[in-house]
Order: structure tokens, then C-alpha cells, then sequence
């Protein structure tokens, strides 16, 4: 299981913008209930809440979408895929910033 901290200045509609796009892959993946969302703490401006990704979602993620995640230029694999999901949630419209917790 892999650890995320997302964050937003826009708590409200990002939470919910986030459920339905990772909503979205977990069908895309065939892994229903592969992520939770923890409870949300406010520093400067700034909305954060923990997402927990088990490890059948990470492998299933890394198996579909490999080729994309192994081009991001980071240090570490969880690295790049926090740089992958921060990626797909802004695609998404859901203004939210990813990375490793």
C-alpha cells in the first residue's frame, strides 16, 4: 500500500472531483475499493488529505499505465507514480496536487 497526500485549495469540489475520477479507474481496472481517502487538515491556505492505495490498485495502475509512468524523470518509483496520479487528476479537472506522504 502506497500513501499520498493530496492537495487543494478548493477542498469542496476537489474531494469530489477526485472521488469520481479515481471512481473512474478502479472500473477502467476492474479493482472496485482500491483506494480511501483519509480526513483533511488545513495549513496555509491549503487543504491536504491522505490517499491510500492498496496494492492490488498500485499493480493494476502499473501494469496499464506503465509506459507512461516510467517516463517521468524522478528518483524513485513511488515518486513518479505520485507524479503520474497528480497528472491524471489535473487532466481530470480536479485542481489537486499529488505526492508521497
Amino acid at each position: 500500500m502506497i500513501t499520498l497526500e493530496v492537495g487543494s485549495t478548493d477542498p469542496g469540489s476537489s474531494v469530489l472531483c477526485i472521488k469520481r475520477a479515481l471512481s473512474h479507474m478502479e472500473t477502467l481496472l476492474g479493482q472496485p475499493g482500491g483506494y480511501s481517502l483519509g480526513p483533511s487538515s488545513s495549513r496555509a491556505g491549503w487543504t491536504f488529505f491522505p490517499l491510500a492505495i492498496g496494492d492490488g490498485f498500485e499493480e493494476a495502475i502499473r501494469a496499464r499505465f506503465g509506459d507512461m509512468i516510467s517516463r517521468y524523470r524522478r528518483s524513485s518509483n513511488d515518486e513518479k507514480l505520485a507524479r503520474f496520479m497528480s497528472d491524471y487528476l489535473e487532466s481530470r479537472g480536479c485542481g489537486a496536487r499529488v505526492r508521497l506522504a
